[in-house]
């Protein structure tokens, strides 16, 4: 006999205007916190450069960075000039410690 469970798990909720002030910020919030933590993980991750700008309906702007965000925005302002791709230590690192690994692989 199959135990049936007592709650139905995460449900998708349908994507509709909330209308309640409070609820409004307290859903902004927490997808504006997603929104950067998402970002940091591509930066840590892959050594992207990412910058998001987001606005709340009461004007206040926030952004998040990496490296900078006035970094980012002024490489894509100066397209002419073209950057050196820079990686992080963290991912150069992992690079060179997986160099040997995929020789000996390769070799063998």
């Amino acid at each position: 006999m199959v135990e049936r469970r007592s709650s139905n798990g995460l449900r998708r909720t349908a994507m509709k205007k909330i209308h309640n002030p409070d609820a409004l910020q307290v859903t902004f919030s927490k997808r504006r916190a997603g929104l950067f933590k998402k970002a940091n993980e591509l930066y840590n991750l892959y050594g992207a450069k990412v910058t998001i700008l987001v606005s709340s309906l009461a004007g206040t702007v926030f952004s998040f960075g990496h490296p900078s965000v006035e970094t980012v925005i002024d490489r894509f302002l100066n397209t002419g000039t073209p950057q050196e791709p820079s990686v992080p230590p963290s991912i150069d690192a992992n690079r060179q410690a997986n160099v040997p690994e995929l020789t000996r692989r390769y070799l063998s």
